[in-house]
């Protein structure tokens, strides 16, 4: 049933593909290319828009098969297109990638197919099931580019949050320990205690779902241990699953996107009488600023 509605999803987008039509656009599947690196591709929808450059940021669909037949990955199954910052050549495997080589050669709009012949990889070097004898196939369409004068402002702008937001979670803490935050303070039954600064407007991740969040972690004597903005990426998580402490995974499905909120977690709901040597004492409770930036 998977590899059936990845077919559906894929003839479906192949069939939108050949129904576009604009001024400034070619739409012809037999011309075939080849790379930089040797990589053969076919540019079925060609656009004359401008191209990302190394540093940009590229958000697209990306459909993988093995032999054109076995699927191994869809974007479109996720529901969430892939996005990326283009690295500079010497910061890749040689050769390139042949879905970050082609990249480059694509406008907004732009559908395109690219084939990885094995026939001349090492053997030791191949995953477990996959022989010299096999090619994969990425089918990729170009959704936006955002550049990275626009990137480097953005990420600027978050990385200089990390220190008010330490501060402002500094100046919370030293209130909840003087006991000044009974009216502001929500109680789970698990013990999970919490406020949230900004009700955000978008949706719920549901359980088992998938949700970016900004945060930044805190001992409670105010020492931070991690946090997300000093990379100026939010952290991509599952829920309900385990994947994060108890307290995340009980608090996050409160929140909607674009909420803001500090979570006051007990260390029965965080890394337990152990916890997480060198950085979380045993029973240690824990403080957390978080903001729920997306679910998909």
């Amino acid at each position: 049933m998977r590899y059936q509605f990845y077919f559906y999803i894929f003839s479906f987008l192949i069939i939108l593909i050949s129904c576009e039509n604009g001024k400034n656009t070619t739409n012809d599947s037999t011309i075939q290319n080849r790379s930089e690196s040797g990589y053969e591709y076919i540019h079925h929808i060609k656009n004359d828009g401008p191209k990302p450059k190394v540093g940009d940021q590229v958000t697209f669909h990306n459909i993988v098969y093995q032999n054109d037949t076995t699927l191994l990955s869809s974007t479109y199954y996720l529901l969430e297109p892939q996005t990326a910052i283009l690295p500079a050549t010497d910061k890749v495997p040689i050769p390139a990638p042949p879905d970050y080589e082609v990249l480059f050669l694509m406008s907004e709009g732009d559908s395109l197919t690219v084939f990885q012949e094995l026939d001349t990889f090492p053997v030791e070097q191949l995953p477990n099931g996959i022989t010299n004898e096999d090619r994969f196939t990425y089918h990729l369409k170009l959704l936006s580019i955002k550049p990275k004068e626009i990137i480097d402002k953005e990420q600027a702008a978050v990385k200089a949050r990390e220190q008010t937001v330490a501060d402002s979670t500094n100046t919370l803490i030293d209130l909840f320990l003087k006991g000044k935050l009974t009216d502001q303070l929500q109680t789970t039954e698990s013990g999970l205690k919490y406020i949230i600064h900004k009700e955000g407007t978008g949706e719920k991740v549901k359980d088992g779902g998938f949700a970016k969040v900004h945060y930044s972690g805190f001992l409670m004597d105010g020492t931070p241990f991690d946090n997300s903005f000093s990379k100026a990426l939010p952290l991509p998580v599952r829920i309900g699953r385990g994947q994060v402490i108890a307290g995340w995974d009980e608090a996050i499905p409160l929140l909607n996107v674009g909420s803001q909120a500090t979570l006051f977690v007990p260390y029965t709901l965080a890394y337990g009488v152990a916890g997480k040597p060198p950085t979380i004492p045993e029973k240690a409770d824990l403080v957390f600023y978080v903001e729920l930036t997306q679910v998909y």
